[in-house]
């Protein structure tokens, strides 16, 4: 317990208390984390600032201390400025990348500031020129640092959710960066594409429409996220500034509506909880009226606000559902819990965090990723777990719609299927084959007098014994009521008379016992061989007419 409180308190100073560091950053020593603390910020108040008025209110201490490893500054901030002081204490220039900003951010302007001399780069995701712009990494600014002091002013604008880490690297960290972000999008890309596809082709099999929605949730916050990391506006749709502007937003809202679209039809909702269902539907209907309002009317801070607001809504509801599942004893909502607990934790971190509600952090940024590599994977599993049952569960409803439900006999459907095939066989090689018609004597009496519960017990025991002596090849079934039908592959009707005299004898020898009365009861037996012209129901209908003629001649007889 000791140890997992150290744990606990570690992680807590780890991810929300920010460390104390010099007044500069050293650019001898760089480091790869995020230089937050080392600034000191500035947010417009209406009245937009250029970089030598930015410079003056600095120095009339307008600007404020940054606590934060990551400044952040929440949806639809002014615009704001950060000041971050650097020293080149070599006695030659140093060849550094400034490194900055989430990708969605629409300008970033990135200013270097050594005495006169001013460095700037104007770049964002909606400067069409996105020289600058490094999918998966972030805005880059190379520049090489003179010796002594230099200043970095950073100055970002964006209706989206404003965080801004800074780090200042080496050529080799910034590309070491690049790759370990492109090995790990790579992954990322090709396993939710392949999960995609994957769905899909099942969907297109069995028709299952778990599997068309989770195939679509997959799809689009995989676009989503191509988005949202810069790989979109920088590789695809490099001009189309209002695409980019809605369409991230659009897509987080898509991804909400199927993900609970697979949920309810996962779930099974619309048998199990229809009310709620329509719950799920009204929240689909707003979700697409709100972005019709926000395109129509461009609207772009409303449409934020919502996207990132049922983000975490989406979370805890689809959490809900998996606790719902849970308390219902649904074996496959186990895997649907910990799948969306993983994702719920992911989504609701990257969120909160790029929302500046928790602290803005790598770890918190990309659980948003790894939680849906986790939940797709587990939801995978789900998926499969449930055909699997789905599939037993219809194995086993066909197998009991092909058997009578009191004796577990064929019912006379699969009589007829499996005794069409044994005709065939024994067509085609000419060989015997004999049809048994059997019936018990005076069993509506029984029903009359003992009731029909004493009567199934008779049926029961009648079926136990024609069961017991059956061969492999024979075909047993209730044929109806009291009667039942036997076919004997490989037998002539001769041969089937004396089989059916055994089964007769063991009939007449069953005693019951009902309301203090004891009771015998024997049964008829009518046989019909197989001839070359026979079908089926004529095969029968002989049986049939053997088992009149038994009961004509008094019952508990065999004839042929």
């Amino acid at each position: 317990m000791k140890h997992f409180v150290f744990i606990l308190l570690f992680i807590v100073q780890f991810l929300f208390l920010s460390p104390i560091h010099a007044e500069s950053v050293d650019l001898d020593h760089p480091s790869e984390t995020s230089l937050g603390t080392y600034a000191h910020y500035y947010i417009e108040n209406n009245q937009e600032m250029n970089i030598q008025e930015a410079i003056t209110a600095f120095s009339q201490k307008k600007f404020s201390p940054s606590d934060q490893t990551v400044p952040h500054f929440g949806i639809g901030s002014n615009p704001a400025w950060i000041r971050l002081p650097v020293v080149n204490g070599s006695t030659q220039n140093l060849d550094r990348v400034v490194l900055t900003g989430v990708l969605w951010l629409d300008y970033v302007d990135i200013y270097i500031v050594r005495s006169e001399n001013l460095f700037h780069i104007k770049t964002g995701d909606h400067v069409t020129e996105h020289l600058n712009l490094i999918p998966a990494v972030g805005f880059a600014a190379p520049f090489s640092f003179p010796p002594g002091e230099s200043e970095v002013y950073i100055r970002t604008r964006s209706i989206d959710p404003v965080a801004v880490p800074i780090s200042i690297l080496t050529a080799d960290d910034f590309e070491k960066r690049k790759t370990l972000a492109g090995y790990f999008y790579a992954f990322f890309f090709g396993f939710m594409c392949a999960l995609c596809i994957y769905n899909l082709l099942l969907f297109s099999g069995l028709k299952e429409m778990s599997y068309l929605y989770y195939s679509l949730a997959l799809g689009i916050i995989t676009v989503c996220n191509f988005s949202y990391t810069g790989h979109g506006i920088k590789w695809v749709w490099t001009e189309s500034l209002y695409f980019q502007q809605y369409f991230i937003l659009i897509l987080m809202l898509s991804y909400n509506v199927f993900g609970v679209l697979f949920g309810a039809s996962f779930l099974s909702l619309s048998r199990s909880s229809p009310t709620l269902l329509k719950g799920i539907y009204f929240y689909i209907g707003l979700i697409v009226l709100i972005i019709i309002v926000s395109v129509l009317f461009q609207i772009r801070l409303f449409l934020t606000f919502a996207a990132f607001t049922s983000m975490t809504l989406f979370s805890f509801f689809m959490f809900y559902l998996g606790l719902r599942s849970i308390y219902r004893k649904d074996i496959s909502g186990r895997y649907f819990f910990l799948a969306v607990f993983f994702g719920m934790i992911g989504i609701c971190s990257t969120s909160l965090s790029v929302t500046g509600i928790i602290p803005f952090h790598p770890m918190t940024f990309h659980a948003g990723e790894i939680g849906m590599e986790l939940e797709a994977t587990l939801l995978a599993l789900a998926l499969s777990y449930k055909m699997r049952r789905y599939r037993i569960e219809r194995k086993k409803a066909v197998q009991e719609s092909r058997l009578d439900s009191l004796t577990g006999l064929y019912n006379r459907r699969a009589f007829q299927e499996a005794a069409e095939q044994q005709l065939k066989i024994s067509e085609q090689y000419e060989r015997p084959l004999s049809a048994v018609m059997i019936d018990i004597d005076h069993f509506k009496s029984i029903n009359d007098r003992y009731g029909h519960l004493n009567g199934d017990e008779v049926l029961v025991s009648i079926a136990g014994i024609l069961g017991d002596s059956r061969r492999s090849s024979d075909i047993l079934a209730r044929w109806g009521g009291e009667e039942f039908v036997l076919l004997l592959p490989e037998t002539e009707a001769k041969n089937a008379a004396i089989h059916c005299e055994s089964l007769r004898s063991s009939a007449s020898e069953l005693s019951f016992e009902f309301s203090g009365e004891k009771i015998s009861l024997t049964a008829s037996f009518g046989i019909a061989e197989f001839q070359k012209d026979d079908t089926l129901e004529s095969l029968i209908e002989n049986a049939d007419r053997q088992l009149y003629r038994a009961k004509k001649e008094g019952r508990n007889r065999v004839c042929y």
